[in-house]
C-alpha cells in the first residue's frame, strides 16, 4: 500500500482481503474511502491556507517578536497540512502491519491469516502471528516471548505474555495476552504458549 492510498481506496480483491485482516487486528478508524480523501483534501487546504495567511500577517506586522511567533505558527500549520495529506484513517499500530503487508504482499499475508490456528488471543500461521486487536509480526522476526509486568507503586497491576520483535533493524514489543501474576504461573503460561506456537507453526508449514 502506498502512503497516499489505503487498501480501501484501491478497492477490489485487495480491499476485501485487507478488510478481513482489519476485522481481526482492528486497524482502521474509518473504511470510507471518500471520507479519507476528503479529510486529506480539506485538512491540507486549511493547514496550508492558515500558514499562508500567517506569513502574510507576519510580513505586514513590523514587530519582530510578533512576526517570529506568527512565522512559528505558520510553520506548525504547514507541517500539520503535510501530516494530513498522509492521513489513511487508521490507528497508530496499523503502520507496522501495513509495512509487513506492503513488503510481503497482501495475498501471502491473507492466505496465512485464513489458515492460521488459535493460541489464546493469537492466531499462529506458517509465517505470521496475528494478535487480536493488537498487532502482527513475522514469526521469524520474533526474537523472544517474555513476561511483562505492569507495576505501579510496587503493585503488579497486570501481567502479560509479550513478544519482542526485530524488523528491518528496528526493535519493538507488544503484548499478546494477559496471564495471572501468582507464583510460577506466569512462567508456566509462557512455556505453554511457546510450546503451542512452535507446534502450530510447525504444522502450518507442512501445509504450504
Amino acid at each position: 500500500m502506498s502512503s497516499k492510498k489505503s487498501y480501501y481506496e484501491i478497492g477490489g480483491e485487495a480491499a476485501r482481503m485487507y478488510s478481513t485482516i482489519d476485522d481481526y487486528l482492528e486497524l482502521t478508524l474509518t473504511r470510507d474511502a471518500d471520507k479519507i480523501a476528503k479529510t486529506r483534501k480539506y485538512g491540507a487546504v486549511i493547514g496550508f491556507g492558515a500558514a499562508a495567511v500567517l506569513i502574510i500577517i507576519a510580513v505586514v506586522i513590523h514587530t519582530l517578536l510578533a512576526s517570529l511567533l506568527l512565522v512559528a505558527f505558520a510553520v506548525a500549520a504547514a507541517l500539520a497540512g503535510v501530516y494530513i495529506t498522509r492521513y489513511d484513517g487508521q490507528y497508530t499500530h496499523a503502520k507496522w502491519v501495513n509495512a509487513i503487508i506492503d513488503k510481503d504482499g497482501i495475498d501471502k499475508v491473507y492466505k496465512d491469516f485464513i489458515s492460521a490456528k488459535p493460541a489464546g488471543m493469537t492466531l499462529v500461521g506458517a509465517r505470521y502471528l496475528f494478535v487480536r486487536g493488537t498487532d502482527m509480526a513475522r514469526i521469524d522476526d520474533v526474537e523472544k516471548f517474555y513476561i511483562r509486568k505492569d507495576i505501579e507503586t510496587d503493585q503488579v497491576r497486570g501481567c502479560y505474555i509479550s513478544a519482542e520483535v526485530r524488523e528491518n533493524g528496528r526493535k519493538r514489543s507488544f503484548d499478546i495476552m494477559p496471564v495471572t501474576s501468582r507464583g510460577n504461573e506466569p512462567r508456566e503460561a509462557l512455556r505453554n504458549f511457546e510450546k503451542t506456537v512452535k507446534e502450530l507453526n510447525r504444522n502450518a508449514k507442512k501445509d504450504i
